[in-house]
């Protein structure tokens, strides 16, 4: 049997000390229904804070903050990228057969992956980008080599690159399940609350949209409402095939009259997305007890409305999704495209074109499939 691990690096910077990253843990951890608690044999969970000498990276190693698909680690990889305003390296092995490293800055927009061994057998499938850690290790080409090398275990890769990270690699190979740590700082217990089922995370649903398809060159929007608990902050997104040639843009981009800048983004699965994350956004949640048109009323009140100009390729516009994320709640999200229900963007053709034929419509609402990419 190989090792498996997982564990967080957030790069150190002058603005930040352990105790800003231990406040962010326990923030992070409260979310999701844990308290601190100095009792070590009543705790649900332990979380090592580690600052190893000559190591450009705190380390937080911990059982409650476990992840391995790419994904799970994104989710945490922003919210702690946010809150400390610096780069967030995720570091995940299996079984000594494979092992991939994320780099992620909400930021600056990073997004730097490289994978040893074989992920693809784990259902990871995402080519190396070495362009993106060319500003993120001291030398990139060397870094490069590192990884396509072949290795009997996967993680003899972190001894190589540790001096281009800086990063030691007895801290970037910790793990939560080692009995004697090196160089550790603190070691914080946590305790699951007695009414942590109480706590509402924020979740959003479809409300309403403008065109279906959406039209070129027009004024468009999504809007959605909060089914769950009162938050603030999210991600938006714009997702499709179009994004990685431009193929279409977005002009005019505001949330509830907010004005937002997209940038366009390499996401943990491999696909390009035009991303912002909205810090300041309020998500209203509407509440269970309201019936009718008081229901309705606050639904358009707290609705979270996404407004945009779609620019380009018509042949795409079915391709256009647009995805909105709560920050303290990924699970929590929702998306919309035209053909949202149907088995194919085909089958969304035939039967709108049914609709207009039975419903006697104007026949301007024919769709034609040959004016599509399907």
């Amino acid at each position: 049997m190989g090792r498996s691990f997982n564990n967080l690096h957030i790069r150190k910077n002058a603005d930040m000390d352990l105790n800003a990253v231990k406040n962010c843990v326990c923030a992070v951890l409260r979310e999701e229904g844990y308290s601190l608690t100095e009792d070590s044999s009543d705790a649900d969970g332990c979380c090592v804070l580690s600052d190893s000498i000559g190591s450009a990276w705190f380390t937080v190693c911990s059982e409650l903050l476990s992840f391995g698909v790419p994904d799970d680690f994104a989710t945490l990889a922003n919210t702690f990228s946010a809150a400390l305003n610096t780069d967030v390296l995720g570091i995940a092995c299996f079984d000594s057969d494979a092992l991939y490293l994320n780099l992620i800055n909400c930021n600056d927009k990073t997004n730097a992956w490289a994978g040893v061994g074989s992920l693809s057998e784990l259902g990871i499938k995402r080519r190396n980008c070495f362009n993106a850690w060319r500003d993120k290790v001291t030398d990139a080409a060397l870094f490069a080599e590192c990884i396509k090398k072949k290795h009997i275990f996967a993680e003899e890769t972190l001894n190589e690159i540790a001096p281009l990270l800086v990063l030691p690699a007895t801290q970037s190979g910790l793990s939560f399940e080692d009995g004697d740590i090196a160089d550790f700082c603190e070691r914080l217990y946590f305790k699951r609350t007695e009414d942590c089922g109480n706590v509402l995370l924020p979740s959003l649903s479809l409300f309403e949209t403008s065109h279906i398809p959406f039209e070129m060159d027009k004024s468009s929007y999504v809007s959605f409402i909060n089914d769950g608990g009162e938050s603030k902050g999210l991600y938006v997104f714009f997702m499709g095939e179009y994004v990685e040639k431009d193929e279409i843009v977005f002009t005019d981009v505001s949330i509830n009259s907010c004005s937002v800048e997209l940038e366009k983004t390499l996401l943990s699965n491999g696909a390009w997305a035009y991303t912002a994350h909205c810090p300041d956004i309020e998500l209203p949640a509407i509440g269970k007890a309201l019936k009718g048109k008081s229901l309705d009323k606050k639904k358009y009140e707290s609705s979270v409305t996404v407004n945009f100009v779609p620019r380009g390729n018509k042949r795409k516009t079915l391709d256009i999704t647009v995805v909105l994320v709560p920050e303290k709640n990924w699970q929590g999200q929702d998306c919309y495209y035209a053909w949202q229900g149907f088995s194919s963007k085909e089958e969304y053709i035939k039967k709108n074109n049914e609709q207009v034929i039975e419903r006697e419509l104007p026949l301007f609402f024919l769709m034609n499939e040959d004016d599509y990419d399907l």
